[in-house]
């Protein structure tokens, strides 16, 4: 666990210095309180309890039927006036995270613990590295070759062990995920993106000057690292098992064997990869059914290029990594000599 650990360190070293430089954020134009509604007070009007225990009469510009009496809200104030944002949700989410957390524990034991350790690794390194350095600027290209390599190498290793297997899940994610990249880029360039076409990038681009289509070429290519890190694991997993079942299999059957199970994962990932976007996209479904413009020119326009490219980009990426990942993983667990001192996962 040497390599993981000293990768954490400079991971550690790189994010507190990027926060250090990340700029000041925007002045708030008010303030958020929390306090218990209490009852309606005309059409758009309602009185609230702030837990200091003023009671004010709050401003409602929405369905006020989702508030009733005792309930827990979020109040807004800007200067004397209070509106009424909305109810505090966060009890239900803990609710949900202990219920996750429950799972991976029972049902994952020690390698679920990893599994939620390391993915609380990639979130703070993507909160504390990725995001500082895009808000200042920084070359996204170079972000992205320290952050997701960085990510997957702890991760990895961190939650199945430092062996050979793992190392043939790391090389097949790399190289799917780095071509995945270019491939966003160039067809990025050559349709001309400018990342403007979602709320998000516009608003980070207008507000706060970040590069929306940076923030395009990111959202790609973590929303294809996740699909990959499964299908690459399970794939190096399976070539594991069949030579532990019969050692004197040679790295062409390896292959050959590994891959049935690989054709059938290609196949259901690939459409929950889709239907995971598609689901994402609901809105701008609704929209493009009922726009009486040209099909080719909705599907021209870039905000629907964007999406397709998208789908099509981590699509091509989850083909590319099963028999890529099955090959390296066939060679490595075949032709390597395990040294008596190599560290193995522990289930």
């Amino acid at each position: 666990m040497r390599l993981p650990a000293l990768l954490l360190a400079l991971l550690l070293t790189s994010c507190a210095a990027a926060q250090n430089a990340l700029p000041d954020k925007a002045i708030p134009l008010g303030t958020y309180l929390r306090g218990t509604f209490e009852q309606m007070y005309g059409p758009e009007e309602a009185v609230v309890t702030l837990d200091n225990g003023d009671i004010v009469n709050v401003t409602i510009f929405q369905d006020a039927s989702r508030f009733e009496p005792k309930q827990r809200v979020v109040v807004w104030k800007t200067g004397n006036d209070y509106l009424l944002d909305a109810p505090i949700r966060y009890p239900q989410l803990l609710v949900q995270l202990g219920l996750f957390l429950g799972l991976a524990t029972l049902i994952g034991r020690a390698k679920g613990v990893r599994a939620v350790l390391g993915t609380l690794a990639s979130l703070g390194v993507l909160m504390t590295f990725v995001v500082p350095r895009l808000a200042q600027g920084e070359n996204i290209i170079t972000t992205m070759l320290l952050a997701v390599p960085g990510i997957l190498i702890f991760t990895l290793y961190f939650v199945h062990g430092v062996n050979r297997k793992t190392s043939a899940a790391l090389l097949g994610t790399l190289c799917a995920a780095g071509t995945g990249f270019f491939l966003t880029l160039y067809f990025s360039r050559a349709m001309h993106f400018t990342g403007l076409s979602t709320t998000g990038g516009y608003a980070a681009q207008s507000l706060f000057g970040l590069d929306a289509l940076g923030l395009f070429l990111v959202s790609v290519v973590l929303g294809a690292v996740g699909a990959l890190n499964d299908v690459t694991v399970t794939q190096a997993s399976v070539v594991e098992t069949l030579h532990e079942e019969d050692p004197r299999r040679n790295v062409r059957e390896l292959y050959t064997r590994a891959m049935r199970v690989g054709f059938d994962h290609m196949g259901s990932m690939v459409n929950v990869l889709v239907l995971a976007y598609a689901a994402g996209t609901i809105p701008s479904l609704l929209l493009f059914y009922r726009d009486p413009n040209p099909v080719w020119q909705k599907v021209n326009g870039e905000g629907f290029a964007a999406e397709i490219t998208n789908v099509l980009v981590g699509a091509s990426c989850l083909l590319l990594a099963v028999p890529l990942t099955t090959y390296l993983a066939a060679l490595l667990i075949k032709r390597g000599r395990r040294p008596s001192g190599e560290a193995v996962a522990a289930d």
